[in-house]
């Protein structure tokens, strides 16, 4: 389990959103530990360092869904910690190198596709400190790129 603000609790270990985000919505104060986290992960096929081990921490995960094909920005300007990573699974909430997109952490983008379902999810790689207590959290999107 996990505790936060004096609230331990167990997430559960199966995929699901904590809610929707749309193209210039802006969350603030958020973290890995809030009530609607989960503990899905512990890998990702696309992470940026194959070491990394992401299985001491509990995720956040959003929903994107476009209405046309777009240039997709996700920020975190008030990122905690450079162990607080942004994933980006295309179609499904699973990570396989098919729907493992984009990872990154202060800024995640990616080519998004009209009609498919996009899975924000906010995880931290470190061991010794697995929550990240306060971050926000930016969607932009622009004219699709090249």
């Amino acid at each position: 389990g996990f505790c936060a603000d004096g609230q331990c609790r167990v997430p559960p270990a199966v995929c699901q959103a904590a809610g929707e985000l749309h193209c210039g919505d802006s969350l603030a104060g958020l973290s890995n530990a809030d009530a609607g986290s989960v503990a899905a992960f512990g890998h990702y096929s696309c992470q940026f360092s194959p070491s990394a081990d992401f299985g001491n921490s509990p995720e956040l995960i959003y929903t994107l869904t476009l209405d046309e094909d777009q240039y997709v920005s996700i920020e975190n300007p008030t990122g905690p910690t450079d162990d607080m990573w942004t994933t980006v699974l295309e179609g499904a909430c699973e990570d396989t190198a098919e729907t493992c997109l984009a990872t990154g952490t202060n800024i995640t983008s990616f080519n998004g596709r009209a009609g498919v379902t996009y899975y924000l999810v906010w995880d931290v790689s470190s061991t010794w400190r697995p929550i990240a207590d306060s971050f926000d959290v930016s969607v932009r999107c622009y004219a699709p790129r090249p």
